[in-house]
């Protein structure tokens, strides 16, 4: 005969569920608030530094154009323009308005 068939297996004792811990909401929020603020101080550093690009090459490219507009001063170019100027039509421009 056995008698083990008859002894009960030892029973394990229940275990006790872990508590949930209150969760302390002012660290986290100071830490997202922190991020949020770096987050739109960064954003606005990337914009304001864009702006100022595009405002540099805009009067760059101003720049260039009023040089390449600018005439010739030495005597010879100064000397064609007044050659090629139609003075004769002038007056009958002005006598026509």
């Amino acid at each position: 005969m056995d008698l083990n068939n008859n002894v009960m297996p030892p029973q394990m004792p229940p275990q006790p569920q872990p508590q949930p811990q209150p969760q302390q909401s002012q660290p986290q929020n100071s830490s997202s608030s922190v991020g949020l603020v770096l987050g739109v101080i960064i954003l606005l550093a990337v914009i304001a530094f864009g702006a100022f690009y595009f405002w540099n090459q805009r009067q760059s490219d101003q720049l260039d154009a009023t040089n390449a507009q600018v005439a010739p001063d030495d005597t010879s170019s100064i000397e064609a323009d007044l050659n090629s100027t139609d003075i004769e039509s002038v007056d009958a421009e002005l006598n026509a308005s």
